[in-house]
């Protein structure tokens, strides 16, 4: 509980309904679920080093590596299905990439990788702005009064913070929910704070 003044929520209008739009990893796990069965067969070994760090004495390694990978590969596995089972009366929604847009770089590759700490999902090199903003348009244009949110997974999570943005100058969404995002990003989207 924090002692906030809270935004009153909005109400519908006649005929609106409310949409949750879906944005899924547009690479899904890609090479991560080879990573993991390495990790898994490391440990099955007893040779994967668990070490933990002392600040400002001593690195160590990522704790629970293989668990914190299983996470990230059911997130970016994620399909709509899950969230429409619990839905209620939201209608859920997907963002559907072309396979020219499944194949664009988003990631850098392992050796740009700064740190033990980060994977190459943590990390976008190139925003995909025309991507992002088709993506945007499409949205606006079929919103009519309908209230509107979104729910990124993974790589999605950039991908909906930038829809977000671009939507941000004619309608601000009812709801963004980023989940595992990527924590790097590309100077493009990040150099001038605010919408833009």
């Amino acid at each position: 509980w924090l002692p906030l003044v809270r935004s009153p929520g909005r109400s519908l209008g006649a005929g609106a309904a409310k949409r949750l739009v879906v944005v899924t990893d547009p690479e899904g796990p890609g090479d991560l679920t080879k990573y993991l069965e390495g990790l898994k067969a490391l440990k099955s070994k007893g040779e994967l080093v668990e070490a933990e760090g002392k600040p400002w004495v001593s690195s160590g390694s990522p704790p629970r590596p293989v668990e914190r990978l299983q996470l990230l590969v059911d997130i970016c596995s994620l399909t709509p299905d899950v969230f429409e089972k619990a839905a209620g009366d939201i209608k859920v929604e997907s963002v559907t990439y072309t396979e020219e847009q499944r194949r664009l770089k988003w990631h850098c590759s392992a050796e740009e990788v700064p740190s033990r700490q980060l994977n190459i999902k943590d990390i976008i090199v190139e925003e995909n702005s025309s991507v992002t903003a088709s993506f945007a348009k499409e949205l606006l244009a079929s919103r009519g009064q309908d209230e509107v949110a979104l729910v990124g997974l993974g790589t999605g999570a950039f991908v909906a913070f930038s829809i977000a943005r671009v939507m941000a100058e004619e309608y601000v969404p009812a709801g963004l929910w980023l989940v595992n995002p990527p924590l790097g990003l590309p100077a493009s989207s990040s150099l001038m704070p605010g919408v833009q």
